[in-house]
């Protein structure tokens, strides 16, 4: 069943329920239900019906994996000033986070606003955090899906939260070099003033060459 999720192949999603597969049956990598790989993939018409079946919609990765991979890959530009270092992601990157992961920042990560639209409908939690804090609004920011960012702030999504190192989904955006995302979480009340480890906002994003965060959002 993990497979068939995996793939999206809902007819087989459906042939290994029939024969008894447990809907919340857990990787040996991972720890990834059918229900996050679905999600993981966008695949709409399995994540349905895994939650017609009972998949637990708020399930998470176990907390002791501490990196995972999407079907995003590591930009090879780096970045580094005399005070900070960074690494700029890009749609086709890795994108990795702490365990305890759940379905909805899955789709988030990937930009599946529509998955993300039946999992929040089905009780998915818009502001759960990994072991690390990080929210799906990150997730979306960070990949630069503007659907994805605007639906999740619709829902009601903390639009300042902050992870363990204090980044913001602001800060994700500008590190991203998202301006659409960077002016749309600026109009929803983004905090400009957060800084990471001393470092602004403006001077990342000036950095980057990106759009002044401390600046006026363009209606």
């Amino acid at each position: 069943v993990i497979v068939a999720a995996y793939k999206g192949d809902t007819p087989a999603v459906r042939r290994a329920l029939a024969r008894g597969a447990n809907v919340n049956v857990r990787d040996r990598v991972y720890t990834w239900t059918p229900l996050m790989w679905a999600s993981q993939n966008g695949h709409l018409g399995s994540v349905r019906y895994l939650l017609q079946k009972g998949a637990n919609v708020n399930a998470r990765s176990n907390d002791a994996r501490r990196f995972i991979t999407l079907r995003y890959k590591q930009h090879t530009w780096e970045g580094t000033t005399d005070q900070f270092h960074f690494i700029k992601w890009r749609r086709d990157g890795i994108f990795a986070f702490n365990g305890g992961i759940t379905p909805l920042m899955l789709a988030s990560a990937g930009g599946y606003a529509q998955t993300m639209r039946e999992l929040l409908a089905r009780g998915a939690q818009v502001d759960a955090k990994v072991v690390s804090n990080e929210t799906a609004l990150m997730c979306a920011a960070a990949s630069g899906y503007l659907p994805a960012v605007n639906l999740l702030l619709d829902r009601g999504a903390d639009v300042n939260a902050m992870d363990s190192s204090g980044a913001t989904p602001l800060l994700y955006a500008v590190m991203a070099v998202s301006r659409p995302v960077v002016r749309t979480l600026l109009a929803k009340g983004a905090d400009a003033t957060v800084t990471q480890e001393g470092i602004t906002l403006e001077a990342i994003a000036q950095y980057l060459g990106q759009v002044d965060p401390s600046a006026k959002p363009i209606a």
